[in-house]
């Protein structure tokens, strides 16, 4: 079979066939390719791995790839001025579409074997992680163990406290403070959020293998940057705004809610883990994944 389509390579057997099959099968999906082409591909793509792949395994491949109710919107879609309004409905979780996307087996450490860079010692690089998150002085509301605690400042005035600080606003602040809905002055609200800068997804229900399984699901959708151990039960994904308007990061979240992420985090001044900061209790939260090349 020919196609114009460039995919990656296949790896070799033992090094994540069966995670380049659902990887690969969700690119061709977003490529507008029809299933049986792509299991054309699929299949033609394994040839070398060095082990004979079943029909079976990359037809279920396909089927996961293909049964996701999230798509893009069009490359040719531009939206007007009203386009960016979407409802405020979320979708329930659906367990079967969960079961589908944890029975790869993919879990956290392949997560960890994924990621680009690899922050490997016990040294906290909060630092280096949010200088390369929000470069420039930009301003960050960052709270050192709970929300109530939040400040906005420039982000040079927070060198040194990173490591020891909890929670931050995914975006940068447009203002010092704002006013909330009820008309008090606050360093976080709705007011003073500036654009959204990334879109965080939490998963708080499962296991963190589970877990890592539906951040890489949606990883193969859209690009992820980081992945973040909240120090407790959940697991956040960060995944970059830019060139989005709020329709397509609205289905892309519906999308994760759907697979059991948290709607809260929609909230532009909602505050998640601080990446590779410390919970109030002292427990690190570690980053899993991280990948610079796409910020």
């Amino acid at each position: 079979m020919t196609t114009n389509f460039r995919f990656q390579p296949c790896p070799k057997t033992g090094n994540g066939v069966h995670r380049w099959l659902l990887s690969q099968a969700n690119r061709c999906r977003l490529e507008g390719m029809q299933p049986e082409t792509t299991h054309s591909v699929l299949r033609d793509g394994t040839r070398a791995c060095g082990r004979t792949v079943p029909d079976s395994e990359i037809r279920a491949a396909v089927k996961t790839a293909y049964e996701s109710t999230w798509s893009p919107i069009p490359r040719s879609h531009t939206p007007g001025a009203h386009a960016c309004s979407p409802s405020s409905a979320w979708p329930k979780p659906n367990q079967d579409s969960i079961e589908k996307i944890t029975a790869s087996g993919f879990g956290l450490a392949d997560l960890w074997e994924e990621s680009p860079v690899r922050i490997e010692d016990n040294r906290s690089r909060a630092e280096e992680l949010i200088t390369a998150l929000f470069p420039g002085d930009p301003l960050l509301c960052i709270a050192k163990a709970k929300p109530a605690d939040a400040k906005t400042a420039p982000r040079s005035t927070w060198i040194g406290q990173l490591d020891t600080s909890a929670l931050i606003v995914p975006s940068p602040m447009s203002a010092l403070t704002g006013k909330t809905k009820d008309g008090r002055e606050s360093s976080r609200c709705l007011e003073n959020t500036g654009p959204r800068r990334f879109l965080v997804i939490e998963f708080d229900q499962g296991d963190l293998d589970s877990q890592a399984g539906r951040i890489w699901h949606l990883a193969q959708l859209a690009p992820l940057a980081l992945a973040v151990h909240s120090g407790g039960k959940s697991l956040h994904g960060w995944f970059p705004t830019h060139g989005k308007c709020e329709t397509e990061l609205k289905r892309f979240m519906a999308r994760a809610v759907m697979i059991g992420a948290d709607p809260a985090t929609w909230t532009k001044c909602q505050m998640v883990r601080l990446p590779e900061g410390q919970r109030e209790d002292g427990s690190p939260q570690r980053c899993f994944y991280f990948n610079p090349a796409i910020l």
